[in-house]
């Protein structure tokens, strides 16, 4: 597939470029819970959470650290976190947040962020990269894609 391409490619690890983390996606039934739903998470080891209000994947999306002040989850008036914590923490925080009454849990797996996010690509360069990736999602073998490049 990458001789068609074009490119020059050679078979090596990246894994030195992801951290391996847990990742719980969940959905705020009601919004003003949002504080009480994140303390829950810390006190079970969240180590980081997305705010995400578009429920997929990717779009309207905000970083936020958690070794900032505790004040920083007032008002957020989000829909959907994504809780991150160690891998081998991952079944006792979806079990802490999932017994609040207003979280539904979404999903919850091990998957791989990347250590130096790449900043979002130009239009032509995340065309080319959005082709490869659908060709790789098409190959009957692949089962995940991870990538360090920042989604729009």
């Amino acid at each position: 597939m990458f001789s068609e391409i074009n490119q020059s490619v050679q078979k090596a690890s990246v894994m030195w470029m992801f951290k391996k983390v847990g990742r719980i996606d969940v959905k705020l039934l009601r919004a003003q819970d949002q504080d009480d739903v994140l303390e829950t998470a810390l006190g079970n080891d969240m180590d980081d959470f997305d705010i995400n209000n578009s429920g997929g994947e990717g779009q309207n999306t905000m970083k936020v650290c958690c070794a900032i002040q505790r004040s920083i989850f007032c008002n957020l008036n989000v829909e959907f976190l994504q809780l991150y914590c160690p891998p081998e923490r991952l079944a006792q925080l979806a079990e802490a947040v999932s017994t609040h009454p207003s979280v539904e849990l979404q999903e919850r797996r091990i998957t791989y962020i990347p250590e130096n996010p790449i900043n979002p690509l130009d239009e032509g360069t995340q065309d080319r990269l959005n082709k490869l990736l659908d060709r790789l999602w098409a190959d009957e073998d692949t089962l995940n894609i991870w990538t360090t490049v920042d989604k729009k």
